[in-house]
């Protein structure tokens, strides 16, 4: 103790002792467990089926561990054939797009943060660590940033689970292979069937009179088809066709987008309410050929400068603070804000013309896979005041929701001393 306090100059010593950091399938873990994050119930199969013949919880997670480096690939979806497999770490990704697709394929984004949600399933504490290897210089950049995760022991300790016991660093196949299996063998038609013996001779006169008579009644129904003018069944084959098609493809372009908001606005996640409500206020602007920048690196705030909507950069602001909040959103509170973008879809329709509008809601824009773009964008199409076009100035990178507590993940680089952030 110095109770006058340190001044400039002073010097001093002390002396720390660095626990134990190793982790074996023998640690005690600790009791203290928290709640599953809500929507982590595609956890519970594979917990069971991957440890089945673990009997305590550390055999458990190395059981798991194993599966997931001997079955699983990884990508950081940047090759060309690999751009199917996405960032992120919500639960569309870490469900059907990671444990329940036919390949797992992932980087340690997704590796770490299914690796401490099945250690929690399976009773040992866990949690995702954001952290860099410190290179020489001291200054760390966005590719140094990686993900690991940390087991606690019965004693309190955090102890590092080495990455490379749960991910594989090999590369997926370009192309999956097939799960049918072809039949072997020769396969033998089944015999032709044997014609019955004719009995016309056996028949009588009126028999024969009755069959006539009914064959030709038939013929008689097969000429009034015949009797149709050629200009009726021309118009008929080469006009009502194309008519059909014109109305045909319309509403399925509207009833398509009808499917994406209700699918959008009744999501199992809230997160993904404000997510998809956002994208659909996006998707509005974009039915008309408006240009609204897209891209991973594009935030909701600077896609607000282009959607032409005095209202857009405050609904951006709120999707931002119940997405990425310290709290989990309400269902009453995405209910509310989807009236909001409802009603700001309204007045940006109101704005334009009538005939504009049926082109924008029978336009296939917004269906395509959107390509991404500069954050410049030309002026709006919407003007419903001033406030439009203004852009945010701070670059992100937009996720989509994902399980509380984990943290946006990188790509790991190997080696090194790791700072947790």
């Amino acid at each position: 103790m110095v109770p006058s306090g340190v001044r400039r100059g002073d010097t001093y010593t002390f002396t720390a002792v660095q626990p134990s950091d190793d982790v074996t399938p023998d640690m005690l873990p600790s009791t203290a467990l928290s709640a599953a994050p809500p929507g982590t119930g595609f956890l519970k199969t594979p917990a069971t089926d991957w440890a089945e013949q673990a009997t305590t919880p550390m055999e458990r997670v190395w059981a798991i561990a194993e599966h997931l480096r001997t079955e699983g690939k990884y990508s950081d979806g940047v090759r060309k054939a690999e751009q199917v497999y996405h960032p992120g770490h919500h639960v569309l990704r870490l469900s059907d797009e990671f444990v329940n697709d036919e390949q797992i394929v992932g980087n340690d984004e997704q590796y770490a943060a299914v690796m401490a949600l099945l250690a929690n399933e399976v009773g040992v504490p866990a949690r995702v660590v954001l952290g860099a290897v410190i290179p020489e210089g001291g200054v760390v950049k966005g590719e140094q940033v990686q993900a690991w995760v940390e087991l606690r022991a019965a004693d309190g300790s955090w102890r590092t689970l080495a990455t490379e016991k749960f991910m594989s660093n090999e590369p997926p196949a370009e192309e999956l292979p097939e799960t049918n299996t072809p039949m072997s063998g020769t396969v033998v038609p089944p015999p032709a069937p044997i014609p019955p013996p004719s009995d016309a001779g056996d028949q009588s006169d009126a028999d024969l009179k009755e069959r006539k008579a009914t064959g030709d009644d038939e013929e008689d129904d097969t000429s009034l088809g015949d009797r149709v003018p050629a200009r009726v069944v021309f118009v008929g084959k080469y006009v009502g066709g194309p008519l059909i098609l014109v109305a045909v493809i319309p509403g399925a372009i509207v009833g398509a987008k009808v499917l994406r908001r209700r699918r959008r606005r009744t999501a199992a996640s809230v997160s993904a309410r404000f997510v998809g409500a956002r994208r659909e206020l996006v998707d509005h602007a974009r039915d008309p050929g408006q240009p609204v920048p897209l891209g991973p690196t594009i935030t909701r705030r600077e896609q607000s400068g282009s959607i032409g909507s005095q209202s857009a950069p405050a609904l951006a602001r709120r999707a931002d603070s119940f997405v990425f909040g310290p709290t989990v959103p309400q269902a009453d509170a995405a209910a509310t804000y989807w009236e909001s973008v409802e009603s700001e879809r309204r007045a940006m329709s109101h704005s334009v013309g009538r005939r504009r509008r049926w082109l924008a809601a029978v336009s296939p824009a917004s269906l395509r896979r959107a390509k991404a773009t500069p954050s410049e964008a030309s002026k709006p199409m919407f003007q419903p005041g001033d406030g439009a076009g203004q852009s945010a100035s701070k670059t992100r990178r937009s996720r989509l929701p994902g399980p509380p507590g984990l943290p946006r993940l990188r790509r790991r680089t190997p080696g090194g001393k790791r700072r947790s952030s």
